[in-house]
């Protein structure tokens, strides 16, 4: 049962959180009496939680600002070539 927690650990340790999240459901139903499996059901489904519903972090909201610094670093890149 440890290789499974460790494979379901590596699932979630490469971002693949509904995979994770099947095998840690996996282990549960097989060894009740092991914490790791609910711990990690947890954290999978925190992780998918946290990742359908905050955008914040990949949203731009001044794109008017940003764009004009975009194409000074591009032209700086272009001349150093």
């Amino acid at each position: 049962m440890r290789g499974l927690v460790q494979f379901a650990e590596a699932l979630f340790a490469l971002g693949l959180f509904e995979k994770a999240l099947i095998q840690f459901h996996y282990g549960d139903r097989l060894r009740r009496d092991m914490e790791a499996f609910r711990i990690g059901i947890q954290k999978c489904q925190e992780s998918i939680r946290t990742a359908i519903i905050d955008h914040s972090g990949t949203q731009i909201e001044d794109l008017d600002d940003i764009l004009p610094l975009i194409k000074a670093l591009e032209a700086l890149e272009n001349r150093e070539y």
